[in-house]
């Protein structure tokens, strides 16, 4: 008699990575850890460097993003591999002047203007946006991009977009496999966070959206 064996085939879940919570310490030492030139994803909310003349939004908006970025890479060495990869000769770069690099580290101190006491910042460089909403403090509602856009400043430009973001002001780091929710204040209300996170999916579900329409016009002409 002839019999055959049949392998039940089972679908592979696939591995959810782990979300732990870490306090403003704990987070500093992660960044202390994590390898220099590690790429991660990250948000945080930040207030917009704007105009104050006739600025409605002044006082008022948080910007809320999510970016990949590459933690504590070299200044000059980004800036030259960027040339290099559109085609441009390489050239001697300048340290970064902004701020004080503690060597070895991905911080940098700087004592912001009007202030005594210096603070602790984060370099890196933003590889790509994930998507940015602007967020009213006092009420928790998304401000329209096009009302805000006029009254921001305009920065230099450069072969990469170089940051260096207040430790304080970041709200998840996801890298090595695993997503961190820093607990500590920020430039909004811990109360309109859930808004803000509800907003930002919104926004990059509106630009996928629009993307695919573009790119469905496109095929179709």
């Amino acid at each position: 008699m002839e019999t055959t064996n049949k392998t039940r085939a089972t679908a592979v879940k696939p591995a959810t990575k782990p979300t732990i919570t870490v306090g403003y310490n704990a987070f500093a030492s992660l960044l202390m850890g994590l390898k220099k030139g590690r790429i991660a994803t990250f948000e945080a909310i930040t207030v917009p460097d704007m105009n104050k003349g006739g600025n409605p939004h002044l006082g008022h908006i948080v910007k809320h993003s999510r970016c990949q970025v590459c933690w504590d890479a070299d200044y000059a060495n980004a800036v030259n591999n960027r040339r290099a990869k559109d085609g441009l000769e390489t050239r001697d770069i300048k340290a970064r002047a902004w701020g004080v690099h503690l060597k070895g580290t991905p911080f940098s101190f700087h004592v912001p203007k009007g202030s005594s006491t210096p603070k602790l910042y984060v370099r890196m460089y933003i590889i790509k946006s994930l998507g940015y909403v602007y967020i009213d403090m006092r009420t928790g509602a998304e401000v329209d991009k096009e009302s805000v856009t006029p009254f921001l400043r305009k920065r230099s430009k450069s072969e990469i977009i170089w940051r260096e973001y207040g430790i304080g002001t970041i709200l998840k780091v996801s890298a090595d496999g695993a997503t961190y929710v820093v607990s500590h204040t920020f430039a909004l209300p811990s109360a309109m966070l859930p808004a803000a996170y509800a907003a930002l999916d919104a926004a990059n579900k509106r630009r996928a959206e629009t993307r695919r329409a573009a790119k469905a016009a496109k095929l179709n002409a």
